[in-house]
């Protein structure tokens, strides 16, 4: 009969630190959920949620392309002010012309 080495004690710790760190935050982010449901029951409504998603929309996309860039070793943080940039000559189109100037800007940029 053979016998089973013995796992490293040091490497199955930091196996199982790293797991607990990885499931904490989705534990914290659950209890937040339940708590600002149970606080405020229209939380969770579809118009909220929708409303949630459509502001955290352009966050999102901005971090999925850093994190692209950033994965591929090429650090550019330049991201940041180019959405300034852009939203401060969106508004001045939109101050000059009443917002009809925003829709033409914004198919000018798509072609």
């Amino acid at each position: 009969m053979t016998t089973q080495p013995m796992a490293n004690p040091t490497s199955l710790r930091s196996g199982l630190v790293a797991l607990l760190n990885s499931s904490l935050v989705a534990a914290v982010l659950v209890v937040l959920i339940m708590a600002f449901s149970l606080a405020a029951p229209e939380f969770m409504s579809g118009s909220n949620v929708l409303n949630l998603l459509q502001s955290v929309a352009v966050i999102a996309v901005l971090s999925i392309g850093q994190t692209f860039v950033i994965i591929t070793a090429g650090i550019d943080l330049s991201q940041g002010a180019v959405i300034g940039l852009s939203g401060v000559l969106g508004a001045g189109v939109m101050g000059a012309t009443g917002g009809a100037g925003s829709i033409i800007l914004g198919i000018a940029v798509a072609v």
